[in-house]
């Protein structure tokens, strides 16, 4: 899992031994290298601006081992603001000692010498949000440098600035949210026409929308077809074509990702364009709705999309407890609630159509608990915000 090894051993008794097994894991250990100047192989530039993955999320920025120093020349606008988030990185191989914190000043100079603006003392692995208003600069010219000093031990600095971003803020930002449901069929939609009330809500607000009848995928999963619908290009293309959120990004937007599909991960080199790019493995919808709320309050003066993933139309199928028995009643012979492929395929030899109806009816209710979660959201956000859903491939 995300934080547990488990290793089947032979029938033994008593726990075992200490030393007995040892693990060996080179992509930490070349992860820790790239934290390290003399043994990254990068040159200056690639080797301050990147991405760093720090739990479930990768972001995008600058990178500064303490003590060391970025100078960046910019253009300042009236009533301009310097917004990003800063962490001393925990290292990537854990034995026992970490950093004890560092300091990160901010300073600019606009011809008449350089001023301090700001001073954050940072911890491990605590995100911090920095924001400070810059002043006017007379023609606009001046230069921004970041600075990272560690603290008495001066030994695991590794301190990073996520995304800093110069913007003037606005009181009415525009926002675009992107909803990807995992493997959804437009044949079990109200509004593409199924029996079954599975988006009453959605159905009301597709009477707004365009809705269309003839869309087609690519693949039947995931990746390549994810890679398609963000690039308007066949996937093969991928790397080498802009995708929709590298242009909204290069126009100053903020761009955030929350999905839940590990082909959607930095792994599959599918994080770039976005700022904030979070990855939690196999999500209930009301967690990344709740993570989406986030980053747009976190920029809430700024120009922001939100791309929502969500894996609830994916088996196993988990809907919250009070959608459980909409339609689906008692599991066939050989199936509990949390039904996986294997159990299914061999359940479906003894009572094919009994399992087929009642999967069916698990995938309908896990739309219903979908419509109730997205209707919500929609309305939080207000009519004026434009939202787009579409899916990847069906089930």
């Amino acid at each position: 899992s995300a934080d547990t090894l488990h290793i089947r051993r032979e029938a033994q008794t008593g726990p075992p031994q200490v030393g007995e097994y040892s693990l060996a894991y080179p992509r930490a250990k070349e992860r820790e290298e790239a934290l390290n100047f003399e043994w990254s192989g990068l040159d200056s530039a690639d080797f301050a601006l990147r991405s760093v993955q720090l739990g479930s999320s990768t972001r995008h920025g600058v990178f500064l081992p303490a003590p060391a120093s970025v100078v960046f020349d910019v253009t300042v606008p009236t009533g301009a603001r310097l917004d990003m988030d800063a962490v001393v990185l925990p290292p990537e191989l854990q034995d026992g000692r970490s950093s004890d914190g560092a300091v990160l000043s901010i300073e600019l100079e606009d011809g008449s010498g350089w001023k301090t603006i700001d001073q954050v003392s940072l911890k491990v692995g605590d995100w911090d949000k920095v924001g400070v208003d810059l002043p006017d600069v007379a023609g606009g010219k001046a230069q921004l440098r970041f600075s990272a000093e560690g603290g008495e031990a001066d030994l695991f600095d590794y301190v990073f600035l996520a995304e800093p971003t110069l913007y003037v803020p606005t009181a009415a930002p525009r926002r675009v949210l992107m909803v990807f449901i995992d493997t959804l069929r437009p044949d079990h939609m109200g509004f593409y026409g199924y029996e079954r009330d599975t988006t009453p809500k959605l159905d009301s607000w597709a009477e707004k929308a365009h809705v269309f009848e003839n869309a087609r995928s690519v693949a039947p999963w995931t990746l390549p077809s994810a890679r398609a619908a963000f690039s308007g290009h066949q996937p093969e293309a991928w790397g080498a074509v802009s995708t929709v959120q590298e242009i909204l990004a290069g126009a100053g937007w903020a761009t955030g990702a929350f999905v839940g599909n590990i082909y959607l991960s930095s792994n599959f080199d599918m994080s770039g364009g976005w700022s904030h790019h979070s990855v939690i493995n196999w999500p209930v919808a009301k967690i990344q709705v709740r993570e989406v709320e986030r980053f747009l309050k976190r920029n809430k003066d700024r120009d922001a999309v939100a791309m929502l993933h969500l894996m609830d139309m994916h088996l196993p199928y988990e809907e919250p407890f009070r959608y459980r028995n909409i339609w689906a009643g008692k599991a066939p012979a050989g199936l509990h609630d949390r039904a996986l492929r294997g159990s299914i395929l061999k359940a479906e030899k003894k009572e094919s159509e009994a399992v087929r109806s009642w999967l069916k009816a698990r995938y309908d209710q896990n739309l219903r608990y979908l419509d109730d979660t997205l209707s919500k959201l929609f309305e939080d956000l207000g009519e004026e915000v434009p939202v787009v859903i579409f899916s990847d491939h069906g089930e």
